[in-house]
């Protein structure tokens, strides 16, 4: 598929799509996951504090087999449109915290796609998607999120994955090094 074939004006026709979704943070989620990761606090009762990356255990999206694509991602359900491209990437996020949900509280997310744009470059054409999300509980905004998705071609079976190579002729260095350090926070 080249750039061509992806009407970019039809994919932009979407940008401004909406949907509101609801929730209550049960007890239940968070302290499975307390469980999971070891963690020695007493079990989440009503009242308490939610850990920030915990919202991940609500808001589930509920579609059917037949309504999903290759990936597991659902077809054209959200406010991303149907995707011509098959593969779906993970391209970026960032979070900001107002103020913490608690358990027991009823929440409620308003997503809406803020962008897409087609790029087109040595790896085939590329469809990003930018996803905003605002949750709401009781007390009001509690959190804004903003996500990137990147959607490309399939790499036909027997064709190497075309992705980008670093010429380890340039001077500098050839390769990345990333640390990390590890909490009981999470």
């Amino acid at each position: 598929m080249t750039t061509s074939t992806l009407s970019i004006d039809d994919l932009r026709s979407h940008i401004g799509r909406s949907i509101t979704s609801t929730d209550v943070i049960h007890p239940g989620p968070a302290n499975l996951l307390r469980l999971a990761f070891g963690r020695q606090e007493p079990e989440l009762k009503p009242g308490d504090a939610l850990p920030p990356a915990w919202l991940a255990l609500y808001f589930l999206p509920r579609f059917g087999p037949d309504e999903l694509r290759p990936d597991g991602s659902p077809r054209d359900a959200g406010v991303v449109p149907a995707m011509p491209l098959p593969r779906r990437m993970f391209a970026g996020e960032s979070v900001r915290f107002h103020r913490a949900l608690r358990i027991g509280e009823a929440v409620r997310r308003e997503t809406e796609l803020a962008d897409i744009s087609v790029k087109s470059g040595g790896t085939g054409t590329l469809v990003f998607a930018t996803v905003a999300s605002r949750v709401f509980g009781p007390d009001g905004l509690a959190l804004e999120e903003e996500r990137r998705t990147v959607f490309r071609e399939e790499v036909k079976a027997g064709e190497r994955n075309q992705s980008p190579r670093r010429d380890h002729n340039k001077s500098g260095p050839t390769a990345r090094t990333a640390s990390a350090r590890m909490t009981s926070v999470v």
